[in-house]
């Protein structure tokens, strides 16, 4: 009759022996107990080792600001451990110089720390008692440096807009900067062809241009009021002689020599 398979048993597997059996348990006991110190003593070099201390600071990413002034400002101190580094206030403290537009900062195992730095780009001079740097985004960042004024100036700005309007004296910054960035690369009319941005609070802007000649184009559709003037050239106009030049009318513009005022060229 067969075997029940409750009752069954396999003739040839025999009960493993009992000092075996407690070699295994107490073999695994020993090695699990040899993993955890070596885990223990590893989290302890890493918290308190000397190989975790800063050995370096690293900084990438600067052009003006120079290494030695960032190192002063993150102020991390070599032999620091890199569990006790706080790199917010790292971060924080090189952020204040003004050149620097952000940073960021990271750990480099085993001994080191990198702090990476984006810098102002100026696009333009903020004419008000003194000539400040203004970069693409609008932000006035530093007062400018005398050996490095080769941008476009705005002026027009009244220092009490600044003071008491500062919401009115940011929308004019960003519409200078979008300016900029409409003529960006303009055979007649981009940077470097472009001396001065003009804010009136009634007229809104005039673009002079190194040749001397003044172009009016208002508050907005910027865009529209360069075709205009490309239309203009297209039709004869030399802006190379210094002219008076109205883009802000509905269907023409309007061109007059600075030192007369003949008739009126216009086009279409």
């Amino acid at each position: 009759m067969p075997l029940n398979r409750r009752d069954s048993t396999p003739l040839d597997h025999e009960p493993e022996p009992l000092p075996a059996r407690v070699r295994r348990v107490v073999g695994a006991g020993v090695i699990g107990g040899i993993a955890a110190t070596v885990a223990g003593l590893m989290v302890h070099e890493v918290a308190v080792g000397a190989a975790f201390e800063v050995h370096r600071v690293d900084v990438a990413g600067n052009v003006r600001v120079s290494d030695v002034a960032l190192r002063h400002l993150a102020d991390i101190r070599t032999g620091t451990h890199l569990a006790e580094v706080d790199l917010q206030q790292a971060v924080a403290g090189v952020q204040a110089h003004p050149w620097v537009a952000r940073a960021e900062g990271r750990l480099l195992f085993p001994s080191g720390v990198q702090i990476l730095v984006e810098e102002h780009q100026p696009v333009m001079l903020l004419a008000l008692e003194q000539l400040w740097y203004v970069d693409g985004s609008g932000s006035v960042f530093r007062q400018a440096d005398g050996a490095d004024l080769d941008y476009p100036v705005l002026s027009g700005m009244d220092p009490a807009l600044v003071s008491d309007h500062p919401d009115v004296a940011r929308a004019v910054l960003a519409e200078a900067t979008d300016i900029l960035d409409a003529t960006a690369g303009h055979p007649l009319v981009g940077a470097d062809h472009l001396s001065e941005l003009r804010f009136d609070a009634r007229a809104g802007f005039t673009l002079v241009l190194r040749s001397g000649t003044e172009l009016v184009v208002g508050f907005d559709e910027i865009d529209d009021r360069i075709e205009r003037f490309d239309r203009l050239v297209g039709a004869g106009f030399d802006p190379s002689a210094p002219h008076r030049v109205d883009l802000g009318g509905r269907r023409v513009a309007v061109a007059a020599p600075l030192d007369a005022a003949p008739p009126p060229v216009p086009a279409g």
